[in-house]
């Protein structure tokens, strides 16, 4: 029997004076090369990751953010999504959120902190992906600030 599984953190940690640490990598398990599935699910993830976290400068609104980034995942995967696209992150993870439908009013401003989600997994898979990354919002753009690397088996 072939196992077919990664290994999923979010860190959620608390840190100095109190601010959280919000970030997500999926890790394959031991030296065996990943399954198709593992790769594009992985993959999949990234993508989305990647393509959501340019938009995320000062004065987008999230009702915006929500309508633009949503049709990016792909419709086989919605059903199992992240309750959402993004969120704030200070104290705990709080408000603003970026969701993919009943959006908030208000619009990115320089200095928040979000961290931007992407689960893949489809309804009735044994196998599901979460990657999340960690961001300032600048005046230039987003600042990432997780380091996390990424397991480059999963991406090749």
């Amino acid at each position: 029997m072939t196992r077919d599984f990664a290994e999923t953190l979010d860190t959620d940690l608390v840190g100095e004076n109190g601010y959280l640490t919000d970030i997500s990598r999926t890790y394959l398990c031991g030296d065996r090369p990943p399954s198709d599935t593992q790769r594009r699910l992985y993959q999949t993830s990234y993508e989305f990751l990647q393509t959501c976290l340019p938009e995320f400068k000062a004065g987008a609104s999230f009702a915006e953010l929500g309508r633009k980034l949503s049709p990016r995942l792909p419709e086989e995967f919605h059903a199992q999504r992240y309750p959402f696209i993004a969120h704030g992150t200070g104290l705990v993870d709080e408000y603003p959120c970026v969701n993919f439908e009943h959006h908030h009013d208000g619009e990115l401003e320089v200095g928040m902190v979000m961290s931007i989600e992407s689960y893949i997994g489809a309804v009735g898979g044994s196998v599901g992906v979460k990657l999340e990354e960690q961001v300032v919002i600048g005046e230039h753009g987003p600042e990432l600030i997780s380091t996390a690397p990424f397991d480059e088996r999963l991406l090749a």
